[in-house]
């Protein structure tokens, strides 16, 4: 079974919102609020070494396209967890 987990990618500094995503204790993408087109948040997410990712609303939302793609990805072969 897989351990998703997340910890911010810079603890010392002054961005709250910049998370790396951790597999079974391996770092295995990330996810950061912006503004998009039009001044909208999002949160943009990656898979490392397999998706560009996307832009969610929520960061909830970011969370589950990241698991989704993953488990997708290991599933297929493309990438081992």
């Amino acid at each position: 079974m897989l351990r998703y987990t997340m910890r911010p990618c810079w603890p010392d500094k002054d961005r709250p919102d910049d998370y790396q995503f951790f597999v079974n204790g391996k770092a295995a993408g990330r996810c950061y609020l912006l503004r998009a087109a039009g001044n909208r948040e999002g949160w943009r997410w990656t898979v490392y070494g397999v998706s560009s990712g996307g832009l969610e609303d929520t960061l909830e939302d970011a969370e589950r396209q990241f698991k989704d793609t993953y488990e997708a990805a290991t599933s297929s072969g493309r990438l081992r967890p």
